[in-house]
């Protein structure tokens, strides 16, 4: 990793830690901002070049009371006119006393493998058991042929995140294609992922009102009635900031707060068993969902999160998810229900194939959604991508994904069914052994 020295007009320095990262990113509008630039410097683990009369910081930093203090002072000296300038403050307070942490200065975006490679330096360096060596030599196994062959982007969820155009008079929406001078609109916050999902932070600047309400009502309320269940179970904030309850044909479930819930059954059968309750409970919904749908609204929010689309690249994924058209076949989706990757935002990343290797699809999708998590290919529809709906193609891509492949407990589910059909889920129960007194 390369050390940066000071710019005169502007600087954006990456904090990067086990924990999390956090970019200080600080821009002069008179052109000189060298005074503070230095300054900030001087607060870390840096060194001074008298050759060529430069200032270096240094990669790896300590979260040590003497760290602390001298951020403390620059942040006083400064946080009025620089408010940002804070985050170095919240960044420190979520490390733990001594950590080693990175601070690079940024002259382009790293890469993936640049991330991670940090991130093993630091294990390295926090965790004296750590073999660094071993480390990187079965990560580059599992990851170095989506490292060769895509560019990976995520979303921030730790705070208020905006893709696409700020400006509303420059803007395009995306899926309809119309600006202002056409007729569309952008009075309504779009957000990325829908907010009946616990999404507040990640919002798309490009998508005009009318798009938004369409998508609000038809493929993203199949896809939100489709985790009606989840949201309620784990107590997921809606649009009103309250936890949505599920009413069905023969049910009623709440969350009563503070882990409770509860589930009201109505039955007509007189056979009831008031001692053991039944094993399995089909609980019927009021509302009907496409399976399609689902599909087409894990796209929609891929396309939301990528800040600049390539030109004509996803023409006809956007006319299909834009528009009541269905497919005969689409890939499978692959899901895994595990607590061990559990989410309390809903999150996502995208694959973006940087290579030319055309036996792979363009792009990938990864939605993670409380303890589920749904892997896809987002369709180009274009005659030189494979039909990877045919198992040969689809399990290349999968092989490729080694990190996918070696959890054997991924199940692959077809979403390709166009027509509206009743909702039911089947909720089982398990008799527990244990007593438990309040």
């Amino acid at each position: 990793m390369q050390k940066g020295e000071i710019q005169l007009t502007r600087i954006e320095i990456l904090l990067f830690s086990l924990k999390g990262e956090s970019t200080l990113c600080v821009e002069s509008k008179d052109g000189n901002i060298d005074t503070f630039a230095y300054e900030l410097f001087t607060k870390f683990d840096h060194i001074i070049d008298e050759k060529n009369h430069s200032i270096i910081l240094n990669d790896i930093q300590e979260n040590n009371t003497k760290t602390k203090l001298s951020i403390a002072e620059i942040i006083n000296k400064y946080s009025q006119k620089m408010p940002q300038i804070n985050k170095l403050n919240t960044f420190l307070n979520k490390l733990d006393e001594n950590e080693k942490f990175c601070t690079i200065v940024l002259s382009r975006k790293l890469t993936q493998e640049e991330y991670y490679k940090l991130g093993c330096k630091l294990m390295s360096l926090n965790m004296p058991d750590f073999d660094i060596a071993k480390h990187l030599q079965q990560s580059n196994e599992l990851f170095k042929n989506i490292w060769d062959n895509y560019n990976l982007i995520s979303t921030n969820v730790e705070k208020k995140n905006r893709i696409g155009e700020s400006d509303k008079k420059k803007r395009v929406c995306r899926f309809c294609g119309k600006s202002l001078s056409t007729g569309a609109t952008f009075k309504n916050e779009a957000h990325a992922i829908s907010e009946a999902l616990g999404n507040k932070t990640v919002i798309f600047n490009e998508e005009c009102d009318i798009c938004n309400s369409y998508f609000d009502q038809t493929i993203e309320r199949d896809f939100i009635t489709y985790l009606n269940i989840f949201r309620t179970f784990f107590g997921i904030l809606n649009k009103s900031n309250k936890i949505p309850s599920v009413v069905g044909k023969n049910f009623e479930y709440q969350n009563l707060g503070n882990r409770n819930t509860i589930l009201k059954l109505f039955s007509d059968d007189t056979e009831v068993n008031d001692i053991k309750p039944p094993e399995n409970i089909p609980l019927i919904f009021n509302d009907k969902i496409t399976a399609q749908n689902i599909y087409k609204t894990l796209v929609k929010y891929s396309l939301s999160i990528i800040e600049k689309i390539e030109e004509n690249r996803f023409n006809k994924t956007i006319e299909w998810i834009r528009n009541p058209i269905f497919k005969d076949r689409l890939p499978k989706i692959a899901v895994l229900s595990s607590y061990v990757f559990f989410k309390e935002h809903p999150s996502l990343m995208v694959y973006l194939r940087k290579s030319e290797n055309n036996k792979l699809p363009y792009a990938i999708g990864e939605f993670h959604f409380t303890f589920m998590t749904f892997v896809f290919i987002i369709p180009t529809f274009d005659d030189e991508e494979p039909d990877f709906s045919i198992q040969e193609n689809y399990d290349i891509f999968w092989h490729t994904f080694k990190h996918y492949d070696m959890s054997k407990e991924f199940q692959f589910q077809e979403f390709s069914d166009p027509i509206d059909r009743n909702v039911q889920f089947i909720m089982s129960f398990k008799q527990s052994d244990k007593l438990n007194f309040c």
